[in-house]
């Protein structure tokens, strides 16, 4: 089964292009850390069609936080009369979990006192 689930950051703003056909594409490097191992962070290239390209390039930004699914892919291709190949995941599926500046601002947020327990509220 060829099934992959990311969590990262986006590394710049991604831009979203039409293929020769009119069909939207988008490609955009994905910043995910690396488990057990400290301090490793891998950049992963991540491509999206159609409509989930039109909603990363409508709603995700340098440094927001996504969510990808997907599969991974590895395409050969010549460059300079030479093979060579690159891994990719292609992405079903991508949500915008978080902004920095959201979470930059998470610190300013107020905090809720917590409600004593009360027989006599509804809930």
């Amino acid at each position: 089964m060829n099934s992959v689930n990311l969590v990262g950051r986006i590394t710049a703003d991604p831009e979203l292009k039409q293929t020769t056909s009119g069909k939207s594409v988008i490609s955009f490097s994905l910043a995910v850390k690396r488990p057990r191992v400290k301090d490793t962070t891998d950049f992963l290239k991540i491509i999206a069609w159609t409509h989930t390209a039109e909603y990363v390039a409508k709603y995700a930004h340098k440094g927001d936080t996504l969510a990808v699914s997907g599969v991974i892919t590895d395409r050969e291709y010549e460059q300079n009369g030479r093979k060579a190949h690159s891994v990719e995941i292609i992405a079903d599926e991508v949500q915008v979990l978080g902004n920095r500046q959201t979470a930059a601002g998470a610190a300013d947020m107020p905090h809720f006192e917590e409600v004593p327990q009360d027989d006599t509220l509804p809930f």
